[in-house]
């Protein structure tokens, strides 16, 4: 029979976002959350005390708030705050969860051209790397690339 290898629980290397710039997402992230509730709670009111409601300016408040919504609070939520590697798995933490994925589970790893972002696809989530909150940036990348690499032959 043979034996299985330990899992490990110390990490092989551990990458982290200054607590200033999680900070600053964490707040930014409760702030559009903020307007999301106000804005929605304001035509609430408005049908529940029968005042008129102006429909161009209610639509292009939902316009504006789909935007703002698209472009701040979807990237604040995918975006990675600490990379952990082990042998066999990686760890990604985001602003309000942690996962450890096989390194077989990542579909695949791009780079966008125009963004400063690395994106990693797997199956059911992406998981978005931003260049300018990692000093190690190109080891990170490199390491995936490397253990993708290696789990994509192996399969």
């Amino acid at each position: 029979m043979a034996k299985l290898p330990k899992a490990t629980t110390e990490p092989d290397k551990l990458f982290e976002r200054p607590p200033l710039k999680s900070f600053v997402r964490l707040m930014g992230f409760l702030l559009v959350l903020m307007l999301n509730i106000s804005l929605m709670g304001s035509v609430i009111s408005s049908i529940q005390t029968h005042q008129r409601i102006n429909f161009q300016l209610e639509a292009s408040s939902l316009l504006l708030l789909m935007f703002v919504d698209t472009t701040i609070l979807l990237p604040l939520l995918f975006e990675v705050g600490k990379v952990r590697f082990w042998a066999d798995r990686i760890g990604l933490n985001t602003l309000f969860w942690k996962s450890e994925l096989a390194w077989s589970d990542i579909l695949e790893l791009s780079q966008p051209s125009i963004f400063a972002v690395a994106v990693i696809k797997t199956k059911g989530m992406i998981y978005i790397i931003h260049r300018r909150d990692f000093k190690e940036y190109p080891e990170i990348i490199e390491k995936i690339e490397g253990k993708i690499g290696v789990a994509k032959k192996k399969t």
